[in-house]
């Protein structure tokens, strides 16, 4: 028998720099395409701005220097500030899901999305609970970890989430993205069966 999907969601998982951002652009063309593309550190930082009352807090995310870099007005670097806003405001107050389940909610009404940057269990369940099939892609390369971030690898027991472990290539993103659409596709057929 095969399964009926509607909605479906690749959910890239991985450490800071180690290229999520680079695989999903390369993988969903810019025009004409049924692919809604997702970050949930979208979200999240709009709101740290409106917290910090500090317009512009988020202006060169794109960045990586200027995100690392010690900000006066902050007393911490912008990324940290992103980091200790989740964790010390909008977790205890809010709950650890808060932003998840927003950003759930807006993947939902999508046939087919990415999220370009799954941390936490907590965002992946949120995920399993109203998507048909999550794939999560974890990325892994010996040069990247989480130890400046607050996010980590996800690792959830649901029946309608498949993990995918990859380790990337350096210098051959175009190569990983083909290898990774390949594996993919392979879990979204398997799952159907």
């Amino acid at each position: 028998f095969m399964r009926t999907i509607n909605t479906t969601c690749n959910a890239f998982n991985g450490p800071p720099g180690i290229g999520k951002d680079t695989l999903v652009a390369m993988m969903v063309p810019k025009e004409g395409t049924s692919v809604h593309v997702g970050t949930l550190s979208t979200l999240i930082r709009e709101e740290a701005e409106k917290h910090y009352n500090y317009p512009g807090l988020v202006a060169n995310w794109g960045d990586r220097d200027w995100k690392e870099a010690h900000c006066p007005i902050l007393g911490k670097t912008r990324r940290q500030a992103i980091i200790d806003y989740c964790e010390q405001v909008v977790k205890p107050n809010k709950g650890s899901d808060y932003f998840a389940e927003q950003f759930a909610d807006a993947m939902s009404n999508h046939k087919c999305s990415i999220m370009t940057d799954l941390g936490f269990d907590t965002e992946a369940y949120c995920l399993s609970e109203k998507i048909d099939l999550v794939i999560i892609v974890q990325l892994h390369h010996p040069d990247f970890d989480f130890s400046k971030d607050s996010r980590s690898y996800v690792e959830i027991d649901a029946p309608n989430v498949r993990t995918i472990k990859y380790w990337t290539h350096r210098g051959d993103p175009y190569g990983d993205m083909q290898r990774i659409n390949d594996l993919i596709v392979r879990e979204f057929e398997d799952y159907c069966r």
